[in-house]
């Protein structure tokens, strides 16, 4: 069976060295769930336990909801940071000289960029 093939136009810089470090080692991100259960573990004393030990007085129920909302809110904050950690939206951005450096200094030298000399 003959299928047509896409015409292969040149890879950028960033191509080739993301397929260069792709082939050495499996570079995952993902969520640890000992962070999470945790930080979860500290908020959770923070708004739950402490609010039932909170001391008698006339201001003993103002005292919970801050116990309460300031768990929920730190704990909802640190989550999204965490989370946002994970797959990030922006990535660096570098000169092109700067990914040839690191490629060769790494040892994934690439190949399509071997009479390549970086500029200074």
């Amino acid at each position: 069976e003959n299928r047509l093939k896409p015409a292969a136009g040149p890879k950028s810089v960033l191509q080739v060295l993301n397929s260069s470090l792709n082939r050495r080692q499996n570079i995952t991100m993902g969520a640890s769930a000992l962070p999470i259960i945790i930080f979860s573990a500290i908020f959770g004393v923070i708004g739950i336990v402490l609010p039932i030990v909170a001391p008698k007085g006339p201001n003993r129920g103002i005292v919970q909801c801050v116990l309460i909302l300031t768990a929920a809110t730190c704990w909802l904050f640190w989550l999204c940071c965490y989370m946002a950690q994970m797959n990030p939206l922006i990535g660096p951005k570098l000169h092109q000289n700067t990914i040839l450096i690191m490629a060769r200094e790494w040892g994934n030298p690439l190949p399509d960029m071997d009479g390549y000399h970086p500029e200074h």
